[in-house]
């Protein structure tokens, strides 16, 4: 895969993207209550029209996600599946929990199920990122998690990680 750098950078825009998306009708809402206020049902509309335009909301989430800390889960377990079947398992929880985002990345090696799940205050998006790798008669599977963490530590990623490791084990017929 690519190095350490690379892939923190992959995760906080794909967490960026994730809060951007779930926020996006933040300044349509905004901009019609500041518009209302001062000029009636015009500025409610024209201040709409502005928010929903306006793409400094984006811009703004991934200035502050490059500065966040970044709270992180890792947990590893054997099991007697190939490693593609691990990784199918993998993609139908993560889409049944949240939404893939394999489609808006580079192709990983080796390769890995990347998808957003939500949880804590607000439900915010942690990234998970599920491997299986070959060995003996079956393989290793690593689950890993990262969050956005701001003043309010809410470990987003620490308590997933257990939770999708649990899930995809019972799936697999694995123990923990």
């Amino acid at each position: 895969m690519r190095g350490d750098g690379q892939v923190e950078a992959l995760e906080r825009d794909v967490l960026a993207r994730a809060l951007g998306k779930d926020n996006e009708g933040i300044g349509e809402v905004a901009g019609a209550i500041g518009g209302g206020l001062g000029g009636g049902a015009a500025g409610a509309g024209g201040g709409w029209l502005g928010g929903k335009l306006s793409r400094g909301g984006l811009g703004g989430i991934r200035f502050s996600a490059k500065r966040l800390g970044l709270d992180r889960g890792e947990e590893r377990f054997d099991v007697d599946n190939d490693p593609g079947r691990v990784l199918n398992a993998a993609r139908d929880m993560l889409a049944r929990r949240g939404r893939l985002v394999e489609d808006e990345l580079p192709p990983l090696h080796p390769a890995e199920v990347w998808g957003l799940v939500h949880t804590g205050i607000g439900r915010n998006p942690a990234l998970a990122r599920i491997s299986a790798v070959a060995s003996g008669a079956g393989c290793t599977v690593v689950v890993r998690t990262v969050a956005l963490e701001g003043l309010i530590k809410q470990r987003t990623a620490q308590k997933n990680v257990g939770a999708l490791r649990d899930e995809l084990a019972a799936a697999l017929g694995a123990s923990r």
